[in-house]
């Protein structure tokens, strides 16, 4: 992201159970802007589902947002709980996009849950609704 851009942005990371309804309509226009057809029910069955959404704004305008948790998870053959993380929906405002905010975001909000340790082995689980979000969770193998 370029450091100028980079200034400018402002983020916050909330509760998902704690979203009242001023976040929830800047997170459903988000939604619009990057779905033709947005399901609304889906979203909002993924803010019930992950605990962590991290938003950003350029001045007041919100200019994307992103669901994520990370989770401690007891796996088949393996002795010691493991952390998971679960990225989930990310949408940027297309003036924002390939700029890396996707991946600052979604960050944030699977880092909430002070899970993930420096050096430590995760496994990644997420929906890929779009190549970025592929080419994020390539990047960063488990």
């Amino acid at each position: 992201m370029s450091s100028r851009l980079l200034e400018k942005i402002k983020t916050r990371v909330i509760p998902s159970a704690d979203l009242e309804g001023a976040d929830l309509r800047i997170i459903h226009g988000l939604f619009d802007l990057a779905y033709d057809q947005a399901n609304h029910d889906y979203l909002d069955q993924s803010l019930t589902n992950l605990r962590f959404l991290a938003l950003a704004f350029d001045q007041e305008s919100p200019i994307g947002f992103a669901l994520g948790d990370s989770v401690l998870s007891k796996l088949p053959r393996l002795v010691e709980l493991q952390c998971i993380v679960l990225a989930g929906i990310c949408c940027i405002a297309p003036a924002y996009r390939r700029l890396g905010l996707f991946s600052r975001l979604e960050s944030l909000a699977i880092r909430e849950s002070n899970l993930i340790k420096p050096g430590q082995r995760t496994l990644s689980c997420g929906r890929m609704a779009h190549p970025a979000s592929f080419r994020i969770l390539r990047g960063n193998p488990s």
